[in-house]
Protein backbone atom coordinates (compact mmCIF):
# COMPACT_ATOMS: atom_id res chain seq x y z
CA UNK A 1 0.00 0.00 0.00
CA UNK A 2 1.41 3.39 -1.01
CA UNK A 3 1.63 6.44 1.20
CA UNK A 4 -1.54 8.06 -0.20
CA UNK A 5 -3.50 4.83 0.18
CA UNK A 6 -2.32 4.50 3.79
CA UNK A 7 -3.40 8.06 4.50
CA UNK A 8 -6.77 7.50 2.84
CA UNK A 9 -7.23 4.37 4.92
CA UNK A 10 -6.54 6.30 8.11
CA UNK A 11 -8.75 9.18 6.94
CA UNK A 12 -11.52 6.60 6.50
CA UNK A 13 -11.46 5.67 10.19
CA UNK A 14 -13.79 8.59 10.74
CA UNK A 15 -16.38 6.76 8.62
CA UNK A 16 -16.15 3.63 10.77
CA UNK A 17 -16.72 5.72 13.87
CA UNK A 18 -19.70 7.53 12.35
CA UNK A 19 -21.31 4.24 11.33
CA UNK A 20 -20.99 3.04 14.93
CA UNK A 21 -22.55 6.28 16.19
CA UNK A 22 -25.54 6.15 13.82
CA UNK A 23 -27.20 3.66 16.14
CA UNK A 24 -26.74 5.67 19.32
CA UNK A 25 -29.64 7.30 21.11
CA UNK A 26 -30.13 11.05 20.85
CA UNK A 27 -29.16 11.45 24.51
CA UNK A 28 -25.73 10.01 23.70
CA UNK A 29 -25.26 12.63 20.95
CA UNK A 30 -25.96 15.38 23.48
CA UNK A 31 -23.25 14.30 25.93
CA UNK A 32 -20.40 16.76 26.42
CA UNK A 33 -16.91 15.63 25.47
CA UNK A 34 -15.60 17.10 28.71
CA UNK A 35 -16.11 19.96 31.12
CA UNK A 36 -16.83 23.08 29.06
CA UNK A 37 -16.43 21.14 25.78
CA UNK A 38 -18.72 20.60 22.82
CA UNK A 39 -21.28 17.84 22.77
CA UNK A 40 -20.70 14.90 20.48
CA UNK A 41 -23.33 16.36 18.12
CA UNK A 42 -21.53 19.71 17.96
CA UNK A 43 -18.14 18.11 17.38
CA UNK A 44 -19.38 15.93 14.54
CA UNK A 45 -21.20 18.89 12.97
CA UNK A 46 -17.95 20.86 13.18
CA UNK A 47 -16.09 18.20 11.19
CA UNK A 48 -18.92 17.78 8.69
CA UNK A 49 -19.02 21.51 7.95
CA UNK A 50 -15.24 21.74 7.54
CA UNK A 51 -15.28 18.69 5.28
CA UNK A 52 -18.00 20.31 3.16
CA UNK A 53 -16.10 23.60 3.09
CA UNK A 54 -12.86 22.02 1.90
CA UNK A 55 -14.61 19.77 -0.58
CA UNK A 56 -16.55 22.57 -2.28
CA UNK A 57 -13.88 25.24 -2.18
CA UNK A 58 -10.70 23.26 -2.73
CA UNK A 59 -10.75 19.49 -3.23
CA UNK A 60 -13.39 19.31 -5.97
CA UNK A 61 -11.99 22.37 -7.73
CA UNK A 62 -8.44 21.02 -7.62
CA UNK A 63 -9.58 17.66 -9.03
CA UNK A 64 -11.38 19.47 -11.86
CA UNK A 65 -8.38 21.69 -12.66
CA UNK A 66 -10.10 24.85 -11.42
CA UNK A 67 -8.76 27.52 -9.10
CA UNK A 68 -9.55 27.03 -5.42
CA UNK A 69 -11.91 29.48 -3.74
CA UNK A 70 -10.86 29.15 -0.13
CA UNK A 71 -11.22 32.22 2.04
CA UNK A 72 -9.67 32.94 5.38
CA UNK A 73 -12.22 32.00 8.00
CA UNK A 74 -13.03 33.29 11.42
CA UNK A 75 -12.66 29.81 12.91
CA UNK A 76 -14.73 30.54 16.03
CA UNK A 77 -17.62 31.92 13.96
CA UNK A 78 -17.43 29.04 11.47
CA UNK A 79 -17.46 26.50 14.31
CA UNK A 80 -20.38 28.24 16.02
CA UNK A 81 -22.41 28.06 12.80
CA UNK A 82 -21.44 24.42 12.36
CA UNK A 83 -22.54 23.65 15.91
CA UNK A 84 -25.89 25.33 15.34
CA UNK A 85 -26.39 23.39 12.10
CA UNK A 86 -25.76 20.15 13.97
CA UNK A 87 -28.55 20.90 16.41
CA UNK A 88 -31.04 20.80 13.53
CA UNK A 89 -30.27 17.15 12.65
CA UNK A 90 -30.79 13.89 14.46
CA UNK A 91 -27.66 12.01 15.42
CA UNK A 92 -28.30 9.42 12.72
CA UNK A 93 -28.79 12.12 10.07
CA UNK A 94 -25.61 13.87 11.14
CA UNK A 95 -23.61 10.63 11.10
CA UNK A 96 -25.00 9.79 7.66
CA UNK A 97 -23.99 13.22 6.37
CA UNK A 98 -20.52 12.80 7.90
CA UNK A 99 -20.08 9.48 6.09
CA UNK A 100 -21.33 10.84 2.77
CA UNK A 101 -19.05 13.87 2.63
CA UNK A 102 -16.04 11.94 3.89
CA UNK A 103 -16.56 9.23 1.27
CA UNK A 104 -16.82 11.94 -1.39
CA UNK A 105 -13.56 13.52 -0.19
CA UNK A 106 -11.82 10.14 -0.17
CA UNK A 107 -12.99 9.23 -3.68
CA UNK A 108 -11.97 12.62 -5.04
CA UNK A 109 -8.53 12.76 -3.42
CA UNK A 110 -7.95 9.09 -4.14
CA UNK A 111 -8.75 9.57 -7.82
CA UNK A 112 -6.38 12.47 -8.38
CA UNK A 113 -3.27 11.95 -10.51
CA UNK A 114 -0.09 12.17 -8.39
CA UNK A 115 0.80 15.52 -9.92
CA UNK A 116 -2.56 17.00 -8.86
CA UNK A 117 -2.37 15.41 -5.41
CA UNK A 118 1.03 17.00 -4.77
CA UNK A 119 0.46 20.37 -6.48
CA UNK A 120 0.34 23.43 -4.25
CA UNK A 121 -2.27 25.92 -5.40
CA UNK A 122 -1.63 29.53 -4.42
CA UNK A 123 -4.55 31.93 -4.46
CA UNK A 124 -4.18 35.68 -5.14
CA UNK A 125 -4.46 36.39 -1.38
CA UNK A 126 -1.56 34.00 -0.68
CA UNK A 127 -3.69 31.22 0.82
CA UNK A 128 -2.42 27.83 -0.33
CA UNK A 129 -3.96 24.41 -0.76
CA UNK A 130 -2.34 21.06 -1.43
CA UNK A 131 -4.39 17.84 -1.37
CA UNK A 132 -1.51 15.90 0.20
CA UNK A 133 -1.21 18.42 3.07
CA UNK A 134 -4.98 18.61 3.44
CA UNK A 135 -5.15 14.87 3.97
CA UNK A 136 -2.27 14.86 6.47
CA UNK A 137 -3.69 17.81 8.44
CA UNK A 138 -7.21 16.36 8.43
CA UNK A 139 -5.97 13.06 9.84
CA UNK A 140 -4.23 14.91 12.67
CA UNK A 141 -7.44 16.84 13.36
CA UNK A 142 -9.52 13.65 13.28
CA UNK A 143 -7.17 11.97 15.76
CA UNK A 144 -7.73 14.81 18.21
CA UNK A 145 -11.50 14.45 18.05
CA UNK A 146 -11.47 10.64 18.01
CA UNK A 147 -9.47 10.77 21.22
CA UNK A 148 -12.17 13.01 22.71
CA UNK A 149 -14.75 10.39 21.76
CA UNK A 150 -12.92 7.83 23.86
CA UNK A 151 -13.91 9.91 26.90
CA UNK A 152 -17.54 9.04 26.23
CA UNK A 153 -16.80 5.39 26.71
CA UNK A 154 -17.14 2.49 24.40
CA UNK A 155 -18.92 3.26 21.13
Amino acid sequence: MGEREQRLHEYGRWIETMRALERKRESFWDRALGEGKWTLREMVAHIVEWDCHFYGNAVKKTAEGQATTLKRQNVDLFNAKASAAGLMLSGAELASRAVAVRELLMRTVGGMPDETYQRIAVQPDGLTFQPESFLRDSIRHDRHHLEQLRTLGRL
